[in-house]
């Protein structure tokens, strides 16, 4: 099966998976239905090519498979050509891994394909499989790019079967030079290994493709089953239920806990800036759920397993989650205790000139007065802290980190630009709440490693004070 097991790579991939499956089997329901390799990467999509009799049957595996970027392509005449061409052609990313029908079942590691091109080049293909010396047969998978589809004009030919589709890409990609990757069945380790032509034959029998293509009829899987997930929370209520099938340009992910004094001003102060709030509610004891209303509110969810302490990152992942069965451009996190400012709140603007996928904010912490922000916090410069927040809506997405709070909190960070808004934090305001933060992180982090600096600033008597109105923001650059 295969398998994702690098944290950080994984986090970070890029790549379409296309996989073929002419005939089903109960081995390919379960595969659908509960591996969990292309629900890991924040960029991983599966594109399934099949028959249109199919239908039903696939429709029916992926209405009870767990949320993933999944989708598949229905075709009315199919050969193993039609299968890849389509898949190609609807793939998002430039990564392009095309496996078989058999490869599901096999013990293929994509992280190492991936870690290996990153260390080559982007014009390297790998393969990687069991080589039969005997019947030569080829890899049963493929990673190259588009820029290498685009090369070699894939989309000329047709192939009577997969071997020969695999071999004869290898063989025009060979012509470029390009490095080819094996497994030692051995030692089970991959090396670089000089590129030998199979067979020529299979070069001489190509067949330039039939104008006619083949009917497309391309659908997406568990678009609107936000069902599927109901079983994580308490209470999951969605408002109201055709809400789900609008489409949102922002959408802001809140979490909250015992916030009922503020909660109703917090969900106005967000609903002048955003489409569409999703709400999760972790362990109220007083009436923030029932409180918690909107006509922005799209939907809000009652978390489980509330006696573990704090844990900033499942709540994230859990809104992304939830975020998931809605239709954004982008996403957002803040809290309840957070403010934009209205001197920099222009989001439309910055949206309408920005090509970035991540935007970088600028944060202070608001003390004793909500003129007044801390200048002298072990962070950020003078008091100006930097904050990736919101981010283009991909798909699925996760947030990866070995720490529970204390984390970048987006689930990437490749095109990042830092864009002139400020939030106000309000949550370090009086004497009584800064305590009772202090106690709560010291018990989370006790060595104060996961902050990166100790939280003895939250009891300081003379903290060093500015006045928020002088704070003057024009950064606009991509990192």
């Amino acid at each position: 099966m295969l398998r994702v097991s690098d944290l950080e790579l994984s986090a970070q991939m890029e790549v379409s998976i296309i996989l073929p499956l002419l005939t089903l089997s109960r081995m390919h329901k379960t595969w659908i239905q509960n591996d969990t390799f292309f629900r890991t990467g924040n960029f991983v999509e599966l594109i399934i090519v099949t028959k249109t009799k199919n239908r039903a049957k696939i429709e029916s595996w992926i209405s009870q498979a767990l949320p993933a970027n999944l989708s598949v392509i229905f075709l009315d005449s199919v050969s193993i050509t039609d299968c890849y061409h389509n898949g190609i052609r609807r793939s998002s990313f430039n990564n392009i891994l095309l496996i078989t029908p058999e490869n599901i079942a096999s013990n293929v590691s994509l992280l190492e394909l991936l870690r290996l091109k990153k260390n080559y080049s982007n014009s390297y293909i790998f393969s990687v499989g069991v080589t039969n010396t005997q019947k030569q047969n080829m890899a049963q998978s493929l990673l190259l790019s588009k820029v290498d589809i685009q090369q070699i004009k894939l989309e000329n030919y047709v192939y009577s079967n997969t071997n020969q589709f695999f071999d004869s890409v290898r063989v025009l990609l060979g012509q470029f030079g390009k490095l080819e990757i094996k497994r030692d069945e051995v030692c089970n380790n991959y090396f670089p290994k000089t590129f030998i032509k199979p067979s020529i034959k299979h070069f001489e029998n190509h067949t330039k493709i039939e104008k006619n293509k083949p009917s497309v009829d391309p659908v997406n899987g568990l678009s609107s089953n936000i069902k599927l997930i109901s079983n994580k929370f308490k209470k999951l209520i969605v408002y109201p239920p055709q809400k789900i099938k609008n489409k949102h340009n922002i959408i802001c992910l809140l979490q909250v806990k015992n916030e009922a004094l503020i909660i109703k001003e917090a969900l106005d102060h967000f609903s002048e800036h955003f489409d569409g709030i999703i709400l999760l509610d972790d362990g109220s004891t007083d009436k923030t759920f029932e409180i918690a209303t909107t006509p922005k509110l799209l939907c809000k969810a009652q978390k489980k397993n509330i006696n573990k302490g704090f844990n900033d990152l499942e709540n994230r992942n859990l809104l992304l989650e939830m975020a998931f069965f809605f239709k954004s451009d982008w996403l957002i996190f803040l809290d309840a205790d957070e403010r934009l400012h209205h001197k920099y709140d222009n989001l439309k603007d910055i949206l309408q000139r920005t090509q970035a996928n991540v935007l970088e904010f600028k944060c202070v912490h608001l003390w004793d007065s909500a003129e007044k922000y801390r200048v002298d916090i072990p962070e950020g410069s003078n008091g100006i802290m930097s904050r990736c927040r919101m981010f283009r809506n991909k798909g699925w997405m996760q947030i990866y980190s070995n720490r529970e709070i204390y984390f970048t909190a987006v689930p990437f960070l490749k095109n990042t630009q830092s864009v002139p808004i400020l939030i106000l934090h309000y949550g370090l305001m009086d004497k009584e709440t800064r305590q009772r933060k202090y106690d709560l992180y010291k018990s989370q982090d006790k060595e104060a490693k996961k902050q990166g600096y100790d939280y003895e600033y939250l009891l300081d008597d003379d903290p060093a004070l500015a006045d928020i109105e002088l704070i003057k923001l024009s950064t606009d650059k991509v990192i």
